[in-house]
């Protein structure tokens, strides 16, 4: 049972509870893989790691913008303790939550132009670079398998 301990208050958490959710890519992991190249110099390779992360970002804007309470927030209550009760001793107590939601819909607008605009320089920068030398990084490379 792993417990952990902020401002006076104990809570505690069972890992069995939860449940076992499957691991799924996300769309910054999928655009890496798209647009990752070992020979990009590294200012392209900042653009690509900031396109990613922007990417997962609007992922979750987008299912807190569909309604989705998980990608809000989530809140376990369920064995805090009042730092003056004794332990074993079930008296009542109020806990005050407060949570405030932000423009999340302006501010996924906000982002879909950062991401248009990182994709933008990714492809500028990479029309500039020099092309590479015969037989190097190019996926066009004759690979003497004609088969007729």
């Amino acid at each position: 049972m792993a417990k952990s301990v902020a401002r006076g208050r104990v809570s505690a958490t069972n890992g069995r509870t939860r449940a076992a959710k499957r691991w799924k890519p996300t769309a910054g992991e999928h655009l890496r893989a798209d647009l990752w190249r070992d020979t990009d110099p590294g200012g392209i390779k900042l653009l690509v790691e900031q396109v990613c992360r922007v990417a997962d970002r609007l992922e979750t804007l987008d299912r807190i913008n569909r309604g989705d309470a998980d990608a809000l927030a989530t809140l376990d209550l369920g064995r805090i303790l009042a730092q003056e009760t004794p332990s074993g001793d079930r008296k009542a107590f109020y806990v005050e939550v407060s949570l405030t939601l932000r423009d999340t819909v302006g501010e996924e607008r906000q982002q879909a132009k950062l991401f248009a605009s990182l994709l933008s320089d990714i492809a500028r920068q990479r029309a500039a670079l020099p092309p590479p030398p015969p037989g190097e990084g190019s996926d066009d490379d004759d690979d003497d398998l004609n088969i007729s």
